[in-house]
C-alpha cells in the first residue's frame, strides 16, 4: 500500500503520526521547500491528533520555519488536552519570552494557575509595560512605509558592512534533530540582500567565513559554549547557580578587560549552547593579530570558569589549501538545531529591526589600537579604564583586588554589581570575608544596595554577628560549590583566605564590635548614608 502524499489532505485517521512527523521533519531541515513546510505545519488537522511529545517537536519545527503563530497554537492545544505535560509549558514560556510577548505570557501564567498550579513557578517575573515607539511622528503618517523601507535598507547595509567575511562565498547551516547532527555547507556566491533578509526572517540560517583571501579579517569572535556535560542535562539547583554566577562574571570581565585595551565588543546569545562576543575592526587586520588580541582576553579568564569553554575565532593565521577557513553563524538568525533565534545582549523589546538598531552605536576598533596592543604585548593596557569602572576601582580598591585575585568570590561580587539576588551561601561567603576588612561595613553596603530587597538595618545586624576569622579558601569553595583550583599565594601561609591579597587587611579586624566606638566607624556610617542618597540622584547626561 502506497504512503499518502503530504500534498494530500492530511487525515489523522489515515496517516500514522510518527510517519507524518518524520516526513515534516525531513522537509523542514532540508530547507528545500519552506513554503510547503509552513503550509503543512499550519494545517490543524495534521497536528490535532499528535501525542503531547510530538506536538512539542511540531512546535519546534514551526519555530525553525519562523511560523510562530502555529508554534504557539499547537502548544495551546497541549495545555487544554494534557495540562500535566511539563515540557509543553517550558517550551511555551521560552518561546513567549524570546518573542517578548509579555501580555501573552501573563495570560499563560493565569491559565497555568487554573489548570496546572504546580507549573506557575516556571514563569519568570513578567513586565507587561509597553515600550513607546522609537520612530518620530513624521514616520507615522503617509510616508511611514517609505520610512520603514529606508530604515530596513540602512540596517541591512550596516549589518553586511560589520559582519564582513569572505567576499565570494558564505555558508548555510543545516540540522538533523533526529540524528542530533548539524553543520554547514558552502554557498558559492557573494551574500545578497535577499540572503540577509532570509536569515533575519529565520527562513534560512547563514554563517560567514572570517578570513579574507589575503589572510586578514574584519571581525573577530570569542565563542563561549557551555561544557558538554551541562548541555541537555537536567541540572541541579546548585549547577544552575554556578552557571548563573559564572555567566555574570564572564560578561563583566570580558567587557572590562577588553576596555583596558580599547577592545569593545557586541555580545550575542548564539541561539544554541552559549554566547558570541563580536569584535569589529575599522580596517581589515592580519588574522594573527586579531587572534592574539582576543587570546589576550581569553587566556586570563579561562582558568576562572568551570561551566564554559572559551575559544577565539579565527583559529588560524592563514588559509591553507582550497578551504575557506573558520566560519561563525551570523547573529539574529534561528539556530537550526535548537530552533531558537539568537539575540544581542542586553536584549531589546521589539522585532529584529529594533534589535539591529544597536549596530548604529558600534565603534569599530581602530587599527592604531590593534597595533599598539601588538607592540606592547597582548596583555598590555593601551587606554584608560572605562570611567565608571575606574571610579569603582578607585572608590573600592579592596573589591577590585578580590575581583581580580579570587575568582569564586569575584563571581559573587560580579552578581552584586549587577544588582542580582544572592543565594544564602553566596551571601554567607560575602559577609564571611569582606565583612572582616577595616571598611567591611561600607563595602558590604556598597555591594548590596542595588538589590531589590536591600535592608540596611538587616545588613548591619548580620555584620554585627561576625566573630572569629574570615572564611578560608577551602570553606569558600565548599559554600559556592566551586571546582576551581585554589588561589596561589606568594608566601607560605598556614591559613589561606582571600583577604591576604588585600593590603588593607589587618588581623586586628577579626574582633568585631556591635556599636560605634571610634571616629572611623562614624565616618563609615556617614559614607554609607551618602552612598544611599547618591543612588536616588539623577545620573549625569
Amino acid at each position: 500500500m502506497s504512503q499518502p502524499s503530504l500534498n494530500q489532505t492530511v487525515s489523522p485517521g489515515i496517516l500514522d503520526n510518527r510517519l507524518l512527523l518524520d516526513k515534516v521533519r525531513q522537509l523542514v531541515l532540508s530547507g528545500s521547500d519552506s513554503d510547503k513546510a509552513r503550509r503543512i505545519l499550519a494545517n490543524r488537522r495534521a497536528w490535532s491528533s499528535l501525542e503531547p511529545e510530538q506536538v512539542v517537536e511540531w512546535s519546534r519545527l514551526a519555530q525553525i520555519c519562523a511560523d510562530h503563530a502555529t508554534a504557539l497554537a499547537v502548544l495551546d492545544r497541549v495545555h487544554t488536552s494534557s495540562p500535566e505535560f511539563r515540557d509543553a509549558w517550558v517550551e511555551h514560556i521560552d518561546l513567549l519570552s524570546i518573542l517578548d510577548k509579555s501580555e501573552e505570557l501573563a495570560s499563560l501564567k493565569a491559565l497555568a494557575g487554573q489548570v496546572a498550579p504546580d507549573f506557575v513557578k516556571l514563569f519568570p517575573v513578567i513586565d507587561t509595560g509597553r515600550n513607546t515607539s522609537n520612530h518620530s511622528d513624521s514616520e507615522q503618517g503617509i510616508d511611514a512605509p517609505f520610512a520603514l523601507f529606508k530604515r530596513e535598507q540602512e540596517l541591512i547595509e550596516l549589518y553586511a558592512r560589520l559582519f564582513n567575511g569572505r567576499e565570494e562565498c558564505f555558508a548555510r547551516q543545516w540540522a538533523d534533530k533526529a540524528d542530533k547532527k548539524s553543520g554547514y555547507v558552502p554557498v558559492r556566491h557573494p551574500m545578497t540582500e535577499k540572503d540577509i533578509r532570509e536569515h533575519l526572517r529565520g527562513v534560512k540560517t547563514h554563517g560567514i567565513y572570517l578570513l579574507h583571501e589575503d589572510n586578514t579579517v574584519s571581525v573577530g569572535v570569542i565563542d563561549v559554549d557551555l561544557i558538554k556535560s551541562l548541555r541537555g542535562a537536567k541540572l541541579t539547583a546548585a549547577q544552575k547557580n554556578v552557571i548563573r554566577r559564572e555567566a555574570e562574571y564572564l560578561f563583566q570581565r570580558i567587557r572590562e578587560k577588553g576596555g583596558e585595551k580599547g577592545l569593545t565588543c557586541l555580545p550575542e546569545f548564539s541561539g544554541g549552547k552559549g554566547y558570541h562576543f563580536w569584535y569589529f575592526f575599522s580596517e581589515p587586520v592580519p588574522a594573527s593579530q586579531a587572534r592574539n588580541l582576543l587570546a589576550g582576553l581569553v587566556t586570563p579568564l579561562a582558568g576562572d570558569l568551570t561551566c564554559f569553554n572559551l575559544e577565539v575565532f579565527p583559529k588560524q593565521d592563514r588559509l591553507a589549501g582550497k578551504g575557506f577557513g573558520n566560519l561563525v553563524k551570523l547573529p539574529l538568525g534561528v539556530h537550526r538545531k535548537s530552533g531558537k533565534p539568537s539575540y544581542f545582549i542586553p536584549k531589546v523589546q521589539g522585532d529584529v529591526w529594533d534589535q539591529l538598531e544597536v549596530l548604529r552605536t558600534i565603534q569599530p576598533i581602530s587599527g592604531r589600537a590593534c597595533r599598539s596592543c601588538e607592540k606592547n604585548g597582548s596583555h598590555a593596557a593601551v587606554v584608560s579604564l572605562h570611567p565608571r569602572y575606574e571610579e569603582w576601582c578607585t572608590t573600592y580598591p579592596e573589591l577590585a583586588t578580590l575581583l581580580n585575585k579570587c575568582p569564586p568570590l569575584g563571581q559573587v561580587i560580579a552578581l552584586c554589581r549587577e544588582g542580582r539576588p544572592l543565594s544564602i551561601k553566596e551571601e554567607k561567603a560575602l559577609f564571611g570575608t569582606i565583612g572582616f576588612l577595616t571598611r567591611g561595613k561600607l563595602l558590604i553596603h556598597a555591594l548590596l544596595q542595588d538589590q531589590d530587597d536591600y535592608n540596611p538595618h538587616l545588613v548591619d545586624l548580620k555584620l554585627s554577628r561576625l566573630r572569629g576569622s574570615p572564611l578560608g579558601c577551602k570553606r569558600i569553595h565548599s559554600l559556592l560549590e566551586s571546582t576551581l583550583d585554589y588561589c596561589h599565594f606568594d608566601d607560605v601561609v598556614s591559613y589561606p583566605h582571600p583577604l591576604l591579597f588585600c593590603k588593607q587587611w589587618l588581623p586586628a579586624d577579626m574582633t568585631k564590635a556591635e556599636k560605634i566606638e571610634n571616629l572611623q566607624d562614624a565616618l563609615t556610617n556617614l559614607q554609607q548614608s551618602l552612598d544611599t542618597v547618591r543612588r536616588f540622584l539623577p545620573k549625569p547626561g
